[in-house]
């Protein structure tokens, strides 16, 4: 048996089963649209942790969480140097 036969024989059902999941994944994105990502603008805060290490290795992790607020004006008020800010 050829080996070009055997081989295509052999990829087609994972090139089959690819082309089914994109096809879904676009069939869900013409119908919904892209997702929004971020968190929505709004009042409060929203907590992200990180700094957990899962993995072994020679150091520990140091766990942290910053609250992050929903509002992008003061979101943004907080990337402005000190220097330039009028409301001191």
């Amino acid at each position: 048996m050829n080996i070009w036969l055997f081989s295509l024989l052999f990829a087609l059902p994972f090139i089959g089963i690819v082309a089914v999941f994109w096809v879904v994944e676009w069939r869900k994105q013409i119908k919904h649209g892209k997702p929004r990502r971020g968190t929505a603008p709004g009042e409060g805060d929203t907590l992200v942790n990180h700094g957990i290490e899962l993995g072994g290795g020679s150091g520990g992790g140091h766990p942290t969480a910053h609250r992050v607020t929903k509002d992008p004006q003061h979101y943004a008020k907080a990337f402005v140097p000190e220097k330039a800010r009028k409301d001191n």
